[in-house]
């Protein structure tokens, strides 16, 4: 994907608090309004999502700090699952991922079906 965002990179170890407020800032440094989706918290325990509304897109982005499992990987689908039936105008364009583990590639190929 060709966008203007930051790559962040996170060490394990981190807390997803600390991982999620990193992330924050360095967009944030990097001039790029960041939308928190604190308030609904989707995915508790599993990660954190944030979005970004480039030059008409929605770009999400996931922040975990633990190793993939099932359990995380399917919670992540079927968010991005309720998602799919929003209207044109609210739809993700992209699904990111900021991570110290590369999530399964059954996810990354599941979320961009649904993009």
């Amino acid at each position: 994907m060709n966008t203007p965002f930051p790559n962040v990179s996170l060490k394990s170890g981190i807390s997803l608090d600390d991982a999620f407020e990193r992330v924050i800032k360095e967009f944030e440094d990097a001039g790029i309004y960041v939308q928190r989706h604190e308030l609904s918290e989707p995915l508790p325990g599993i990660a954190k999502v944030f979005s970004c509304h480039e030059d008409g897109r929605n770009d999400m982005f996931i922040v975990r700090v633990e190793p993939w499992d099932l359990q995380s990987a399917s919670a992540i689908t079927a968010f991005a699952e309720s998602l799919s039936s929003a209207p044109d105008f609210m739809k993700t364009t992209s699904y990111n991922f900021v991570s110290p583990y590369a999530p399964p590639q059954v996810l990354v190929d599941r979320l961009d079906e649904l993009t």
